[in-house]
C-alpha cells in the first residue's frame, strides 16, 4: 500500500471494524511493514485528541470515545441490540450469575430467542446446569460497554438477591 494512503486506510479501518486490532492484523490487512504501521498509528494517535481517541499498546490499536463521553452516550453506538435484548442483558449482568428459567420468568417466553440472539453475539455465555443453564457476561458485553458498566450494575444491590435466588432449589451457582 502507498505510505501516502497508509494513514487515512488505518483510520478508516479501526472506525469501521468498531473493535481493537492487533497491530499484526493491521499490517497484515493493510500490506505496509510493521514500522510503518506503528509510525502511522502513532501519527493517528496524536491526531486524534478530541472526543474520539486512538488507543493503542504494544501489540494493539483502537478507535474509540473519550471516557466522559463513552459513559453517556455507549447505548447509541449499539444499535445491533433491540429493546429486548438490552433488557435481557441488563437482567444477566444484574443478576449474574443467574439461571435461564429465572430470566424467563422474569422476561417471559421471548427470552430464549434474546439470549440465543446475546449468545451468538457473545454478549452472553451460558454453561448447562440441570434442565437449564447459566448464564453470564460474554467478552463482548465488556468488549462494547467496559468494565465498567458492568461494575456499575453489580453495584446496584443485587448480590444479596442472586446468592438466595441461586440456592433456592438447593443448587449453588457460584461453582460454574
Amino acid at each position: 500500500m502507498d505510505r501516502s494512503l497508509l494513514k487515512d486506510w488505518l483510520e478508516a479501518a479501526l472506525f469501521i471494524s468498531g473493535r481493537t486490532m492487533s497491530i499484526d492484523e493491521l499490517v497484515k490487512l493493510s500490506g505496509a511493514g510493521r514500522y510503518d504501521v506503528i509510525e502511522e498509528l502513532d501519527h493517528l494517535s496524536e491526531k486524534h485528541q478530541g472526543p474520539i481517541v486512538l488507543v493503542r499498546t504494544d501489540t494493539t490499536a483502537k478507535m474509540t470515545l473519550q471516557d466522559k463521553y463513552q459513559k453517556e452516550l455507549w447505548m447509541l453506538g449499539h444499535p445491533e441490540l433491540g429493546k429486548g435484548e438490552l433488557r435481557t442483558l441488563t437482567v444477566v449482568a444484574y443478576y449474574e450469575p443467574i439461571k435461564q428459567s429465572d430470566v424467563v420468568r422474569m422476561r417471559g417466553n421471548k427470552t430464549y430467542e434474546q439470549v440465543a440472539s446475546l449468545e451468538s453475539n457473545g454478549f452472553v455465555r451460558s454453561q448447562k446446569f440441570g434442565r437449564t443453564k447459566v448464564l453470564r457476561l460474554g467478552h463482548k458485553f465488556f468488549e462494547y460497554f467496559g468494565d465498567e458498566v458492568a461494575e456499575r450494575i453489580r453495584n446496584s444491590g443485587a448480590s444479596a438477591q442472586v446468592e438466595s435466588q441461586g440456592q433456592e432449589d438447593g443448587q449453588d451457582l457460584e461453582g460454574l
